[in-house]
């Protein structure tokens, strides 16, 4: 089988199978399952038993592995949406254990000037947590981790900034929660340790899947 051939019989036929597929299912007729079964003949109409045999294995591998992927992007914004809701509602746990600090008592620790501080933000080398999450009541928090001398503050403000635009919980997600590609360990354990190697390539995935919700 030539490959033209073979690849015209598999976009004829997938252009029909795709439309009827986006076709919600209330709205299929028979004549939609028709123009189908009609595609499928035209495609495979100059092919051998053999060639029509080797088609169809081909055009199921490759329709069926987008919808996979799609299925498998909706898992996985699923579950993000439900991390980033258990940080949003479990706000007041988290101000009270300290995770969350107020701004002003961000720059007594750190000694830093509100002017600088007011910088920081802009350039978004620190994040507040946005008003959404529960407890805060209106007022500034920074999650605590920014004035903790345990983790190098370049590295911090580094990771931050390259998270973009992403919003605070969203950010916070990221330094918490455990990766397999850090080894089971969260971005703020590599940051503790000095392996700082691997957050470029976590930061870059991370901010993908984002954009792939």
């Amino acid at each position: 089988m030539s490959s033209s051939l073979y690849l015209s019989s598999y976009v004829l036929y997938r252009s029909a199978l795709t439309a009827f597929l986006d076709t919600p299912e209330s709205e299929r007729s028979e004549l939609s399952e028709q123009d189908v079964m009609r595609a499928y003949t035209q495609a495979t109409a100059e092919l051998t038993k053999r060639d029509e045999n080797e088609f169809i294995e081909f055009a199921q591998r490759v329709l069926l592995l987008p919808r996979k992927a799609r299925t498998a992007a909706a898992e996985r914004a699923h579950h993000q949406w439900k991390l980033d809701r258990a940080i949003v509602t479990a706000g007041g746990r988290l101000v009270d254990n300290g995770t969350f600090i107020r701004d002003d008592e961000f720059l007594k620790r750190t000694g830093m000037s509100k002017a600088a501080l007011v910088e920081k933000l802009a350039s978004r080398e620190i994040f507040e947590m946005p008003q959404e999450v529960h407890y805060l009541g209106g007022d500034s928090y920074i999650p605590a981790f920014f004035a903790d001398h345990r983790f190098d503050t370049k590295a911090l403000y580094a990771v931050s900034g390259s998270l973009g635009a992403c919003n605070g919980v969203q950010k916070f997600r990221f330094f918490t929660t455990a990766a397999e590609s850090l080894g089971n360990r969260t971005p703020l354990e590599l940051i503790e340790l000095h392996e700082l190697e691997p957050l470029p390539s976590a930061v870059k995935t991370f901010r993908f899947s984002l954009r792939k919700r």
